[in-house]
């Protein structure tokens, strides 16, 4: 989606096929200080960051992937087995569940579930407990930290290649502590020449703060430079530039609808961040899916998931929040966010496991009327 603009002026970099233009040493944030992290078990990084609008949230609960058994199709990914791990699908987890009574995938919530968790690299060790979390949301867990196999890759992409991918980025003051805009660094330079495979198109990466815009990314080390060139500094306005890109993007729709042409790919917004949001993400998202039901578009058109990196009890409090009152049929608006708090180090399989678990719970909700 690199049509896709903040409201103030932006440096962009485009990552084609023939060239990569990247900018000449760019100026830090603002007054931002570079700071160097300490290292935290083997995690060496350095902080740096931007900026970003509004916000969406949303659940999930999960189910076992058992590496020995053959992947199936992924319009087959969806759990219809007889317990947590009796499958040999690659279910993508879920959490609550609206209504879809009878429905067999995880991603739909459930009942007693609140809020999905984040996972962890397939080398991060199991935490010890989990106090406050259900038994589906710690099967979830070990569904996530499991590494996918070659074969359910392909399947995978398959399935993302309907969807355009962007990335929004904490670059607030406290990613520079403990690794973590390292940890976001690592994950999104992999997920780069990953998702070259499934989007011709490539990433498109924003910050919270930043101006600085990475459209058409391919490639891992066009992320890095980025990383590198990106200082973390200031607030966390998630609200403020989810409503940009939001907007942005269902003008777009709009006007397709209007002149009668083909809409735009749906888009897969991943959020990043490790604190709790310095403003209102969550009447943004409300108003977005409001729009979006009034001119009737398709359930899948718009799916945003939040992904917490660092272990922040605040912000794990204020996803489970977002995501319970977002996903309450009380609201009577569609359910098109996903929620991942902390449990473990964000990595690339992760971050495609998260994404097709929004994907085929909508889907599925679709499949069974729910609104």
């Amino acid at each position: 989606m690199g049509q896709s603009s903040s409201k103030s002026p932006s440096k962009r970099y485009r990552d084609g096929e023939l060239s990569i233009e990247s900018p000449e040493p760019l100026k830090p944030s603002r007054s931002a200080t570079t700071r160097r992290q300490r290292k935290d078990s083997d995690d060496s990084s350095k902080g740096f960051h931007r900026r970003s609008k509004s916000a969406l949230a949303g659940t999930s609960s999960s189910y076992g992937l058992h590496p020995e058994d053959a992947p199936p199709s992924y319009g087959d990914a969806v759990f219809a087995g007889s317990g947590p791990h009796s499958s040999n699908h690659l279910a993508v987890p879920g959490g609550r569940q609206n209504t879809a009574r009878g429905s067999n995938n995880p991603f739909l919530r459930t009942n007693g579930s609140s809020s999905s968790l984040s996972a962890s690299h397939s080398g991060a060790a199991t935490p010890p407990s989990l106090p406050g979390y259900t038994q589906s949301e710690r099967e979830r867990y070990e569904y996530l930290r499991r590494p996918l196999r070659q074969e359910s890759y392909e399947d995978a992409l398959t399935q993302l290649k309907k969807y355009d991918t962007i990335l929004l980025v904490d670059d607030s003051g406290s990613m520079a502590y403990h690794g973590r805009w390292e940890e976001a660094r690592r994950a999104l330079s992999k997920l780069a020449d990953l998702a070259a495979r499934w989007d011709q198109d490539g990433l498109d990466i924003y910050f919270l703060n930043n101006e600085t815009v990475l459209t058409n990314c391919k490639e891992s080390n066009s992320v890095l430079r980025l990383f590198d060139a990106v200082q973390p500094d200031g607030i966390t306005p998630i609200g403020e530039k989810l409503d940009t890109l939001l907007n942005d993007y269902l003008d777009q729709v709009d006007e397709a609808k209007k002149s009668k042409r083909q809409l735009p790919k749906p888009v897969n917004i991943l959020v990043l961040t490790d604190g709790t949001p310095t403003d209102d993400p969550y009447s943004v998202i409300q108003h977005a899916a409001k729009r979006m039901d009034k001119a009737h578009y398709p359930l899948s058109q718009v799916g945003i998931q939040f992904v917490q990196i660092g272990n922040d009890k605040s912000a794990t409090q204020y996803l489970r929040k977002l995501d319970d009152k977002l996903g309450s049929a009380e609201n009577g608006i569609r359910d098109m966010v996903d929620t991942t708090p902390y449990i473990g180090e964000v990595s690339q399989d992760m971050l495609v496991k998260i994404m097709l678990g929004g994907i085929n719970r909508r889907q599925d909700q679709k499949n069974n009327g729910v609104p």
